[in-house]
């Protein structure tokens, strides 16, 4: 009996260190500045891959605890967010070469993102991280497929419990705002892109 009542105690604790805590690192896009007024009079597009947009990344979170997380999909409207505030218009793209698709849509650049994320957490009592990280490796080719530009930039989100309490992705959150605010400087500084 005494077996039963420990297992019954014990199961419960290896499923929970067993399993990742689900969550979205996209910044609140409603959060990221239009810095430019006037639009770059040009139609730009985005290209993530099916099997990028699929990926599920698990990484450290703090008690020990893992994270677990789609970085291109939750990424993905923050990406859309900061071209629109560039360029008139932008679309989602199925092939980032595919001449067809370019040519009806108008598209004069193809923006390719590489994300890549860290998290950690020195607390052995809380699952969320404490610190956060998210690089953009963008690269940005023409009609042809030739790369034009590219710009990695990589945006740091800190938050302790007092801050992340009511918001267990504060850091995350934190981490991809300010990397997708350096992004849309790079762009918006580059001359080969106006």
């Amino acid at each position: 009996m005494k077996r039963i009542k420990l297992l019954l105690v014990v199961l419960p604790l290896l499923v929970m260190v067993g399993c990742a805590h689900p969550m979205v690192i996209s910044p609140r896009v409603e959060e990221l500045p239009v810095e430019n007024k006037v639009k770059v009079d040009k139609v730009v597009g985005y290209y993530i891959s099916a099997a990028n947009l699929a990926l599920n990344v698990e990484s450290p979170g703090g008690g020990g605890d893992r994270l677990a997380y789609h970085p291109y999909k939750d990424i993905e409207g923050a990406l859309s967010k900061i071209l629109f505030n560039i360029y008139k218009d932008v679309y989602k793209l199925k092939s980032k070469t595919d001449p067809k698709e370019l040519s009806e849509k108008k598209v004069t650049y193809v923006f390719v993102p590489k994300v890549s994320t860290t998290s950690s957490s020195p607390s052995p009592f809380t699952w969320p991280p404490t610190d956060f990280s998210v690089t953009l490796d963008v690269h940005a080719l023409d009609s042809s497929g030739k790369q034009l530009w590219s710009s990695e930039v990589r945006g740091e989100g800190h938050a302790e419990y007092e801050q992340f309490k009511d918001d267990f992705q504060l850091a995350a959150r934190l981490a991809s705002k300010d990397a997708f605010i350096k992004l849309q400087k790079e762009i918006e500084k580059s001359n080969a892109l106006r």
